[in-house]
């Protein structure tokens, strides 16, 4: 996901000692508090173990966004240098950076391809044995103003899914390359999940999730809180990652309504359900919580080295990208006003502070 950053809090990183080589680069962990702190460097991705440990940091492109595992691989959208990082799984070591030519913002996987989405609406698609992306369909945004932004996209039921930022999802035959449907859903529309039978679309504006019937294409929109961002479905139901309100939202698959909420960390970018865990990237203080499947409770959580952006599953692992963190945001200059009851006792630093200058505030309320 690409978006404005919010305010950040800090902390001190500990001293990291570093070891690259073919590729591959190991970090030194320490903790804090309790709480694991992990050299995961911007620019990178991690693999997760089931028990919270870090084992394989990855130098990739410059801000990678987004990631899919297909044909052995992990392919990272990197969005700075306008490149995918293609990773060999079972050796855990880069195999290619392959250029796209526009901004990649988003990916999916069917069984012989990756589709990459540019921030243009441009889809290509990558045949894994050649390693080159190949231009298949150009759609558009209504608005110039909605240009340059993710166009979140999934491969589920035999088609490909793109969002569209005006706010509708198209539909499209990933043999033929025509488009077989569309349906409306909230506005800015950020993220698509598919589980349970049905599309799951968070609408960032609208503070909704919209549900897709696959086949017949109806659609129920339901309130979820502010600013859902990202969209994961399990066992449990359908959990909602709400930025505006650092919280994720469980919707319970009988009634359609949420029927939880827990509280994250700062700005909740992504979130990834597993059957054993539920995991959610915090973009605003550098960190992955992994969460109980059924109630949602945090059970560990993982400082990074830089702002996780997206959360995917190969392999037995869960694979994290590591973005720059964002800087703080500007002081605004302006004027501060002080007021007390008292008379102040002198202008003059050199007095204000003695007990001389302030004997008259410790002189008893008078009696009438």
């Amino acid at each position: 996901m690409v978006g404005a950053w919010p305010g950040r809090g800090c902390w001190p990183r500990p001293a990291v000692a570093v070891v690259v080589a073919t590729g591959v680069l190991a970090g030194v962990a320490a903790t804090r508090g309790g709480q694991q702190q992990i050299a995961v460097p911007a620019n990178s991705v991690a693999a997760i173990n089931p028990d919270g440990s870090v084992t394989t940091p990855l130098t990739v492109g410059a801000r990678p966004v987004a990631a899919v595992a297909a044909a052995g691989s992990l392919w990272v959208a990197n969005l700075d240098d306008r490149s995918v990082t293609r990773i060999d799984l079972s050796s855990q070591r880069i195999q290619q950076s392959i250029p796209i030519g526009g901004t990649p913002t988003a990916l999916a996987a069917t069984p012989g391809d990756v589709w990459v989405s540019d921030s243009t609406g441009q889809i290509s698609q990558i045949n894994p044995e050649y390693n080159r992306p190949v231009p298949t369909r150009q759609l558009a945004a209504g608005s110039w103003l909605l240009r340059g932004t993710p166009w979140p996209m999934l491969a589920a039921s035999g088609s490909i899914w793109i969002v569209n930022p005006d706010g509708y999802v198209a539909q499209f035959d990933p043999h033929s390359g025509r488009q077989t449907g569309s349906v409306d859903v909230g506005n800015d529309p950020s993220a698509i999940a598919t589980g349970a039978g049905s599309l799951w679309v968070a609408n960032s504006a609208d503070g909704t999730v919209t549900r897709i019937d696959p086949t017949t294409l109806v659609a129920t929109t339901i309130p979820v809180g502010h600013g859902p961002d990202a969209v994961a479905v399990s066992a449990a139901g359908v959990w909602v990652a709400n930025a505006g309100d650092d919280a994720l939202v469980r919707i319970d698959l009988d009634t359609g309504a949420v029927a939880a909420t827990v509280s994250v960390g700062d700005d909740p970018a992504a979130v990834l359900a597993t059957a054993t865990a539920l995991w959610v990237a915090n973009a605003g203080d550098d960190t992955v919580m992994r969460l109980d499947p059924r109630s949602g409770a945090v059970t560990k959580t993982i400082h990074l080295g830089g702002s996780p952006t997206a959360l995917v599953s190969a392999a037995g692992q869960v694979w994290v990208t590591v973005a720059p963190a964002p800087p703080p945001p500007p002081v605004t200059p302006g004027t501060a006003y002080f007021t007390m009851q008292d008379d102040f006792p002198s202008l003059d630093p050199a007095l204000a502070q003695t007990p001389l200058a302030w004997s008259s505030r410790m002189r008893p309320a008078p009696t009438w």
